[in-house]
């Protein structure tokens, strides 16, 4: 019975994800509510899909927020920054190593396709 429950446990870590990711590095501003107020910061892209957004901040998002954010896409094969807007939820916080740094997961609502045109290679 234990080899059953690492098998389940093995294979359930390595599903295969729903769309490709892309280690990717651009500014991204992120809107949410804090308390009564709203709040913004802004962080960086490690890594992109059309279905979220892995970040780098140095001020936490608890998890379970709902967030707005836009991406600049800048660089490479783009000859103008291109602004690429989405909204999800943090499903993901976990501390840096180094102080003041997070690594934050957004899962967007809806797939952002807006990437996929910036992306050849996405497509």
């Amino acid at each position: 019975m234990d080899k059953l429950t690492d098998l389940s446990v093995v294979s359930a870590h390595f599903k295969q994800r729903k769309y490709r990711r892309f280690n990717l590095h651009y500014p991204v501003l992120v809107r949410f509510q804090h308390g009564h107020l709203a709040a913004e910061i802004e962080t960086t892209s490690k890594n992109v899909s059309i279905g979220g957004l892995l970040l780098q901040a140095t001020s936490e998002i608890p998890q379970h927020t709902a967030v707005k954010f836009t991406m600049t896409i800048q660089g490479g094969p783009v000859v103008r920054p291109i602004r690429v807007i989405g909204e999800g939820k943090v499903v993901r916080v976990e501390r840096g190593s180094r102080e003041q740094e997070f690594a934050i997961a957004v899962q967007c609502l809806s797939p952002v396709t807006q990437i996929r045109q910036c992306l050849p290679a996405a497509s």
